[in-house]
C-alpha cells in the first residue's frame, strides 16, 4: 500500500467520517516474509527500536520540510516505485494546507499490528481561520507501518478529534407516541424469511387502512437507518398515529447479508426489493384488522422507481407513494449521484476525475449490446452484477407508472444530492403522458428537505445523513392528506 494511499484515505476519511489503517489481503500475503511474529519479536529488541526509530524520525523531517528526494531512502521496493519524488511533493502540499503548521510532537506509541510494526506519532498544528486573525489548534496522528527488514511499508495520518457521539434517535415532536403499538410482524417464504414490524393506531376493535414502506438502495433495516435518522420509524409512528396501519422491515440484503455472500447469490432487483415487498402485501391481506382494498405503498429512492413494477404484479394496491425516487436509468442518476459527492473531496482532484471517468466506462458498459450474464462485476458501477442491470434494462419507472392508471403521489426534496431536480420532471412528464394518469398524479416539491425529508440549508453532503433529524412535519401531512383523499376515507 504506498503512501498515496495511506494519506489520501486519511485526509478523505477525516473530512467525512472515522479512518482505520488496515493492509489488504494481498499485501500481508506480499510481506510473508518479513512481517513480525508478536510472540518472538515482542518489542524486545531496543537496538531495532532505535534503529528503525531513527529512519522514521529522518523520513518525517525530510517530509515535512521538503526534501522529497531523500525522503523515501528508507521505502521497500513498491513503495518506492509507487511514491516518488514529485508525488511526495503534492501530498506534502495537500496535507499541509489541510492541517497547517505542525509543530511539536506530543506523544508515541509503537504496536504490532496484522504483522506490521506501527510508530504512531501524534503532533499539534496550527492552521490560520480564513478571513480571520485567529487561528485553530489540531492534532494530528501519524502511523508509520515498518516491516521485519527495517524498511517502511507505508503512511497513515488522520486528525484526531474529540470522540463525537453519536446522536440518539428521538421521535418527532409532532408524534405522540401513546396513541401507536408496535407488534412484531414476520412474513415471507423460506430461508428469505425477513422479520419487521406493524405500527397500529390506540384504537381497537377496527380495520385500518394500510402503508407498506419499500426501502431505498443498499442493506437497510427496518427504520431505513442512518445513524440517527430513521426515516421509516418516523413514518410508520406518524401515520399509524394518524390511523393507519404500517409495515416496515429489515431488506433481505440487511437480514440475509451472509446467507446472499456464502451462496454466491447474483442479487437482482426482483430480490431486493420486489419479492418481499410482495410478501409484505400478503401479509397485511391476511390479517383480519387490515383493510384489504385500502392498502398504499410508500417507496423512497430505489423502492420508489419499483413501485410501480410492485403494482404491476400485484393489482391489488390501492395507491402509491414515491419520495425522492430515480426516474432516469439507475445508472444515470447513480453517476450523478458519485459525481457530487466526489466533488467534495478537494484533497486530490485528479484522483477523483480517474475515479469519475472509471465509473463513467463502467456506466457505458451497464447500456451496452454487449452487457452479458457473463460481464465482469468489475466492469459495471460499484461491483454490482450484470444481473443487477440486465434486470432494469428497458424499465421506465415514470411511464410504467403512468400506464398503472393508479393513484400516484410523488414527493420531491430539492435539497436531495441523490435524486436530482429532472427526476422530478421526469416523474410529472411521464405521468401527465395521458389524461387519466395525469388526473390521477399528485405532486409536491420541498424546497428546504434533504433526501431522507430532514430540513436543513443547502446543498446536501453526506455526512449530514449521520447527524440526525426527522422527517418532516409538512411531509406526513401531505401524504395522510392525499391517502384520506385517495383511500375515501373519513
Amino acid at each position: 500500500m504506498s503512501i498515496l494511499g495511506f494519506l489520501l484515505a486519511a485526509i478523505l476519511f477525516a473530512a467525512f467520517g472515522t479512518a482505520q489503517a488496515q493492509f489488504t489481503r494481498e499485501q500481508l500475503e506480499r510481506k510473508t516474509d518479513s512481517v513480525f511474529n508478536v510472540s518472538d519479536f515482542s518489542l524486545s529488541n531496543p537496538d531495532f527500536i532505535l534503529k528503525i526509530g531513527q529512519r522514521v524520525d529522518s523520513t518525517l523531517a525530510r517530509f515535512f520540510r521538503g526534501d522529497f528526494a531523500d525522503a523515501g531512502q528508507f521505502f521497500d521496493d513498491s513503495l518506492k516505485i509507487q511514491s516518488p519524488p514529485h508525488i511526495l511533493a503534492k501530498f506534502q502540499r495537500d496535507f499541509l494546507a489541510k492541517a497547517g503548521t505542525i509543530g511539536a510532537q506530543t506523544d508515541e506509541e509503537l504496536r504490532v499490528t496484522n504483522g506490521f510494526l506501527w510508530f504512531i506519532k501524534t503532533f499539534e498544528a496550527v492552521r490560520p481561520i480564513v478571513k480571520s486573525s485567529k487561528t485553530i489548534k489540531g492534532h494530528w496522528e501519524i502511523q508509520i507501518a515498518v516491516t521485519a527488514d527495517s524498511l517502511i511499508d507505508g503512511f497513515f495520518i488522520r486528525e484526531l478529534k474529540e470522540p463525537k457521539k453519536i446522536p440518539e434517535y428521538r421521535f418527532p415532536d409532532y408524534v405522540r407516541t401513546d396513541s401507536v403499538r408496535e407488534f412484531k410482524a414476520d412474513f415471507g417464504k423460506g430461508i428469505w424469511k425477513v422479520s419487521g414490524s406493524i405500527n397500529l393506531p390506540m384504537i381497537y376493535n377496527v380495520k385500518y387502512p394500510a402503508v407498506v414502506l419499500l426501502h431505498d438502495a443498499g442493506p437497510l433495516d427496518r427504520d431505513g437507518s442512518y445513524s440517527a435518522c430513521k426515516p421509516f420509524r418516523d413514518l410508520g409512528w406518524a401515520l399509524a398515529a394518524r390511523g393507519f396501519a404500517v409495515l416496515r422491515y429489515d431488506k433481505r440484503t440487511y437480514a440475509h447479508k451472509r446467507q446472499i455472500d456464502s451462496l454466491g447469490v447474483r442479487i437482482t432487483p426482483k430480490q431486493e426489493t420486489i419479492d418481499d415487498a410482495l410478501e409484505a402485501l400478503k401479509y397485511l391481506r391476511s390479517r383480519p384488522d387490515i383493510q384489504t382494498d385500502k392498502i398504499a405503498l410508500l417507496g423512497l429512492g430505489l423502492g420508489g422507481m419499483l413501485a410501480p413494477e410492485i403494482a404491476v404484479l400485484d393489482t391489488s394496491v390501492a395507491g402509491i407513494i414515491v419520495m425522492n425516487a430515480p426516474a432516469r436509468p439507475l445508472e444515470d442518476a447513480l453517476l450523478s449521484h458519485v459525481k457530487y459527492v466526489l466533488s467534495l473531496d478537494t484533497i486530490d482532484q485528479e484522483k477523483s476525475k480517474r475515479q469519475i471517468k472509471t465509473l463513467e466506462r463502467q456506466t457505458q458498459n451497464v447500456k451496452s449490446p454487449a452487457l452479458t450474464i457473463a460481464t465482469p462485476d468489475s466492469m459495471l458501477p460499484l461491483g454490482t452484477p450484470a444481473s443487477y442491470w440486465l434486470e432494469l434494462r428497458g424499465y421506465n419507472a415514470s411511464k410504467s407508472a403512468a400506464a398503472l392508471k393508479k393513484p400516484f403521489l410523488v414527493l420531491h426534496c430539492k435539497r436531495s444530492y441523490q435524486i436530482e431536480d429532472d427526476d422530478f420532471l421526469l416523474w410529472q412528464s411521464g405521468l401527465n403522458s395521458s389524461p387519466i394518469s395525469e388526473k390521477a398524479a399528485t405532486f409536491k416539491l420541498y424546497p428546504d428537505l434533504n433526501q431522507l425529508g430532514v430540513v436543513g440549508e443547502g446543498r446536501s453532503v453526506p455526512r449530514e445523513l449521520w447527524r440526525g433529524g426527522n422527517v418532516d412535519k409538512e411531509i406526513t401531512d401531505d401524504i395522510v392528506s392525499w391517502l384520506h383523499k385517495t383511500l375515501r376515507l373519513p
